[in-house]
């Protein structure tokens, strides 16, 4: 792993160009930052006064914890995506309005729910709207058609036509 040396001038760390490593500072992992920082540390330090073991225990558990918690916003980034698909995938096959992001308003049903990036957007007759713009969801309303005509149905077969029977 190649390092690329730093200098410190009155407390600010200065980057120093190098011609060892093709790593700029910016696409160096946070992980990788962390050691060329304390590399440079354990060099630069005053020989009357050098570092403790403690500071140095102190310093990689706290570089320890932010790599775990990066972890974890990642875990719950992605858990998060998952729980936003599994809710719009409910809307399938609901009525829904919604805004586009064009600022269009939309109705129609939900026929798919796709992720995008890290937006869920649902399909509404061949247009896309995020599911963050859903601002109405109701049963659609040939759903509501057949569940009505169902009914009647039923009703007639259990108890056929009652006009003409006595009780």
């Amino acid at each position: 792993m190649a390092y690329q040396p730093i200098t410190i001038t009155n407390g600010q760390v200065v980057s120093s160009p190098t011609t060892t490593t093709a790593k700029s500072a910016a696409s160096q992992s946070l992980q990788d930052q962390f050691l060329t920082l304390l590399v440079s540390q354990l060099k630069n330090q005053n020989p009357l006064e050098p570092m403790k073991n403690d500071e140095f225990l102190a310093q990689t558990a706290q570089f320890q914890s932010l790599t775990e918690m990066q972890k974890l916003n990642k875990s719950m980034a992605a858990f998060m995506s998952q729980s936003q698909l599994n809710n719009a995938s409910a809307l399938i096959g609901k009525q829904v309005t919604a805004m586009q992001s064009s600022g269009d308003t939309l109705t129609g049903v939900v026929t798919s729910v796709q992720m995008n990036g890290s937006d869920v957007l649902l399909e509404i007759d061949g247009q896309y709207a995020p599911l963050s713009g859903v601002t109405k969801v109701e049963a659609a309303k040939a759903v509501t058609q057949n569940i009505d005509a169902l009914a009647e149905l039923l009703v007639d077969a259990l108890f056929g036509d009652l006009e003409g029977t006595a009780v």
